[in-house]
């Protein structure tokens, strides 16, 4: 039955953090009116048009701008439709995820666009958007109105209803944004503010807890012995995180109360997992909390940036899997995305893990309820205020450690922490170390995996800002 009382803003795509005055926008999808998750396992993929959250990206940039916001509405859109207008040449990157088999089936049977006769669209190959582009502008002339109650929001609702969607008129525009305060510790002469639950705010400050309670200093990195070890516990602490995961769950629908929140991020809760941390690392899954090991999740995008002001935003957006649920919408050129596959992790006895397990029903989450992120954009400010470091990253689950550690290493290891090898700890047994690391341990290594993982950084620390080019990212 329709439980109009019950809905909630239903929001989609990012976390921002505005720092200017220590306000945080979450703008995180929510299930709509007619709930997605009833079906049974296994499943590996998620995609297709029963996943598809409420978009939210928009109006969140909308009361930003409301709020912050110098420039005409208008003038936002300018550059990316100048972009999109002539046509854009296909990226190698993208090139290679047309390509890849995951992707290949959907180019086929959906109305994606990045499809010529005979074969999906190669790295310098055209794409033309010219729907996009109409949106763009539609969007920029009225507004963010335009994609949730005019005739932009008919569109979209008429092209994913032919894909058997059930978003409605109603969930666009019933939408709206929420502002909450963000979550921080102190770490050194830092402070650090993050994006609150369902993002993973609150497991990076976890994670920094634990960590400046080791006491690292440089001589814990100089040898190839103390670099494994160091590294031994950072995964340690790592895997401790993938156990609080289950906290991640919307607030206004939670069964963990603001109690266990603030423990997770106190001091003392940091102080007794460390004591838990020894030199083994093949302790079963329960050692660390974790209730099941899955897949690791992928996807997002993320900016930071420092304006000359002083004021700084880190915003972190998505769809969630590559071209999202694989759904196009042809009169807007919007692909939309697959945001509620993140209701399926293990929760409770009611949620179930990523990954293929056995086949069992799924109980859908409440309406209006926001599915846990792996989100985490934050700011690192100074005591005196004059130093500040935006960072956040991509790569789903891999987010939240690359952006613990480049936020343990600053400031005197920024530049060092964003070019040197990632230490990723997805939600699996398994955790690669640095060939040196190995061979000091006596352990043979294995052959190099690329992570698709990205970091962005942007330091305000000396006379002018300076952002950190991450040499990982293959779109660069």
């Amino acid at each position: 039955p329709l439980r109009g009382e019950a809905l909630r803003p239903p929001p989609h795509f990012w976390s921002m953090a505005l720092v200017d005055s220590s306000v945080g926008g979450r703008r995180l999808e929510r299930e709509p009116l007619w709930g997605s998750c009833k079906m049974t396992r296994p499943i590996c993929f998620k995609v297709g048009p029963r996943w598809i959250a409420v978009p939210g990206e928009l109006r969140g940039y909308e009361e930003a701008h409301r709020r912050y916001g110098k420039l005409p509405w208008k003038t936002l859109f300018e550059p990316t439709i100048k972009f999109l207008d002539p046509g854009i040449r296909i990226p190698e990157v993208l090139g290679r995820f047309l390509s890849h088999p995951f992707i290949q089936p959907h180019l086929n049977k959906t109305s994606l666009r990045y499809k010529k006769p005979g074969a999906a669209l190669g790295g310098g190959d055209l794409l033309r958007w010219p729907a996009l582009v109409e949106t763009l502008r539609a969007v920029a002339e009225k507004g963010a109105n335009e994609f949730y109650r005019g005739t932009t929001a008919e569109k979209l609702v008429q092209d994913i209803a032919k894909e058997g969607s059930t978003l409605s008129l109603r969930d666009l525009r019933d939408y709206r944004v929420e502002v909450m305060s963000p979550v921080n510790i102190s770490l050194g002469e830092y402070t650090v503010y993050s994006a609150p639950r369902p993002a993973a705010g609150p497991i990076l400050l976890f994670i920094l807890n634990v960590l400046k309670g080791f006491n690292f200093t440089k001589e814990s990195m100089s040898t190839p012995s103390q670099n494994a070890e160091t590294y031994h516990y950072i995964a340690e602490t790592l895997k401790f995180a993938n156990g609080q995961r289950v906290k991640l769950d919307d607030p206004l629908f939670s069964r963990t109360g603001e109690g266990v929140l603030s423990e997770l991020i106190s001091d003392s809760f940091a102080s007794q997992v460390r004591q838990r941390i020894d030199e083994r690392g093949d302790h079963p899954a329960s050692h660390y909390d974790a209730v099941q090991v899955g897949k690791t999740s992928f996807g997002t995008s993320h900016v930071s940036v420092l304006a000359e002001d002083g004021s700084a935003v880190s915003a972190t957006s998505t769809i969630n899997y590559p071209f999202g649920s694989m759904v196009y919408s042809p009169q807007t050129g919007i692909i939309l995305n697959n945001e509620l596959s993140d209701f399926c992790m293990k929760k409770s006895s009611d949620r179930i893990s990523p990954g293929c397990s056995p086949s069992h029903s799924l109980v859908p989450p409440p309406i209006g309820e926001m599915p846990p992120s792996s989100m985490t954009p934050s700011i690192l400010i100074s005591r005196d205020g004059q130093s500040k470091l935006v960072v956040g990253g991509s790569g789903g689950q891999l987010i939240i450690p690359a952006v613990a550690l480049h936020s343990y290493l600053f400031p005197s290891h920024l530049k060092g922490g964003c070019s040197t090898g990632r230490a990723p700890l997805p939600r699996r047994p398994s955790v690669w170390f640095p060939v040196t690391s190995l061979l000091a341990m006596r352990e043979p290594p294995e052959g190099p995996r690329r992570w698709i993982s990205v970091s962005g950084l942007n330091d305000g620390g000396g006379d002018a800002p300076s952002g950190i080019l991450d040499r990982g990212r293959l779109g660069l």
